[in-house]
């Protein structure tokens, strides 16, 4: 039919994909709709489901485990067909004869064309496609982490693996959510689906996916707006603000990022039950702003909020009266650009035993604390153990990230090589130096300060060598050039200094 489309219209393959892709839409009500109306109108009742489902995910390689609850998950009647093998596979096996989906041989992953999907979400009445919708928010919501403070910390550094094998899927229903939004107001977001949202929003942070991030977050608080429980709709809009700030503090928008954290901070003041260990939270990342923002002294009047929030949230939910490593940690780090440095040590050695203590290895947080040793070694004058401390803090972030591009990582091998200067070791120095710059790079339109304070410190590592003059100019330059796109009133481009306030406290 499509063949006889393209003749009939006198349009080339070009052509029609052009048309296609500009107005979906029109061309499944119309010209496209003959061919698979009636398919689709012969499927039973749980096959009509199933192919809904798969019409919002990622096209390709649906695995099979997204499909496999029990009876005792709760979920919503309509997808009762998916607890028994039997029945999942008399819903799978029309589709299959009828090819709107395939079905790999050998790990059973199924996969629809993009089409097939267009046409079938045009195909159901608004009523029907949004319990569609719903049931494969559910589904990917069920087999997605979860954010929990006893599990977990609220972080999701440990479940990484899990979090990016249903990421794709995340973000296609919410790319769908949009389009369903332009094209009825009446489509609604469940509760579900703004916790699967906010969820995504944690780890993409986590993984420095920032423009990812952005669009989540802006499609999460368009979403809430359709929530009808309100007490609802403040939680989940009170921590997308949460990570709306930390997007902006990466990004060198610290201002930005303490009013946002303020404005979540006051919604959650005003909430009927006081969330303690969020309050503590939030306290905690208003200390971060401030920090970044080289008020120091004010964040830490923020950290010591924080603990004390999140002490007295302990002992009221009956737990021990202490307060969390990961803040204790990130005290340190502020104690340190206080210079009151055995305190810091202190809290340090005290983060590390209990990070270490946790059931599952907490690679990234240990990784931060390390790095901070590694900045509190050298203030102390001691360049070889901040060395070995920069490097501890880059192995253990390998532990839990393969992909190498982190800011993080480029901070560790930053630090480690302006070490290495510090000690003369001009050669390795280098090396490191225009390793993390690799690194940096790709993230420097974004983040341009990180990659500026590389190409300086490169410049004054290749000073030293007098047959590389040259190219230590040019680099000299381009640092200028990188960081006026950070602070376009910058006149100070000669200390390490002027780069590193810049940076995000946390691979500063």
């Amino acid at each position: 039919y499509l063949a006889l489309l393209l003749r009939g219209q006198s349009w080339s393959i070009t052509e029609f994909m052009r048309l296609y892709l500009k107005n979906p839409k029109r061309l499944h009500k119309t010209e496209l709709q003959a061919v698979w109306d009636y398919p689709f109108a012969t499927l039973e009742k749980d096959s009509r489901t199933l192919l809904g489902i798969v019409s919002f995910l990622v096209p390709d390689n649906i695995i099979p485990s997204l499909f496999e609850i029990t009876e005792d998950d709760n979920l919503l009647e309509d997808l009762e067909f998916c607890t028994d093998e039997f029945s999942f596979t008399d819903a799978v096996e029309p589709l299959l004869t009828l090819a709107l989906i395939k079905r790999d041989r050998d790990n059973r992953a199924l996969s629809c064309h993009r089409m097939v999907q267009t046409q079938f979400r045009f195909f159901l009445p608004m009523e029907e496609r949004q319990k569609v919708f719903d049931n494969a928010v559910s589904l990917v919501y069920h087999a997605s982490p979860k954010q929990s403070d006893a599990t977990n910390k609220n972080q999701f550094y440990q479940q990484w693996n899990q979090c990016n094998r249903c990421l794709q899927h995340v973000l296609c229903l919410k790319d769908n959510f949009k389009e369903e939004r332009r094209l009825a107001k009446t489509f609604k977001a469940s509760l579900l689906f703004c916790e699967l949202l906010k969820d995504c929003q944690r780890y993409l942070y986590e993984m420095n996916a920032l423009r990812e991030l952005e669009d989540v977050c802006e499609v999460n608080l368009l979403a809430v707006e359709t929530l009808d429980d309100k007490e609802q709709a403040v939680d989940i809009m009170a921590s997308t603000l949460s990570h709306q700030e930390s997007m902006f503090e990466s990004t060198g928008k610290v201002q930005q990022a303490i009013e946002l954290n303020t404005k979540g901070y006051h919604m959650r003041l005003e909430e009927k039950l006081l969330k303690g260990g969020l309050l503590g939270g939030f306290e905690q990342n208003l200390a971060y702003n401030y920090n970044t923002a080289n008020q120091h002294d004010t964040a830490l009047t923020w950290f010591e909020k924080s603990r004390n929030t999140s002490t007295d949230w302990n002992v009221k939910e009956g737990r021990k009266a202490d307060w969390p490593a990961v803040t204790k940690k990130n005290t340190a780090r502020c104690l340190v650009y206080l210079g009151r440095y055995d305190e810091a040590h202190e809290l340090l050695e005290t983060s590390i035993r209990e990070f270490k203590q946790e059931k599952a290895l907490n690679w990234a947080m240990l990784a931060y604390t390390y790095f901070v040793l590694g900045i509190l070694e050298r203030r102390k004058g001691r360049p070889e153990a901040a060395e070995a401390n920069f490097m501890e803090a880059q192995n253990m972030w390998f532990k839990g990230d393969q992909t190498r591009l982190h800011p993080f990582n480029a901070g560790c091998v930053y630090k480690t090589g302006a070490v290495c200067l510090d000690q003369s070791k001009v050669e390795a120095a280098v090396k490191h130096l225009r390793d993390s710059l690799e690194i940096t790079k790709f993230h420097s339109d974004v983040m341009p300060v990180e990659h500026a304070r590389g190409l300086f410190k490169l410049s004054e590592a290749l000073i030293q060598d007098s047959n590389e003059s040259e190219e230590a100019r040019d680099l000299r330059d381009e640092a200028e050039v990188f960081l006026l796109r950070r602070d376009p009133q910058a006149v100070a481009f000669g200390k390490e200094e002027d780069y590193d306030q810049w940076v995000p406290i946390f691979w500063r």
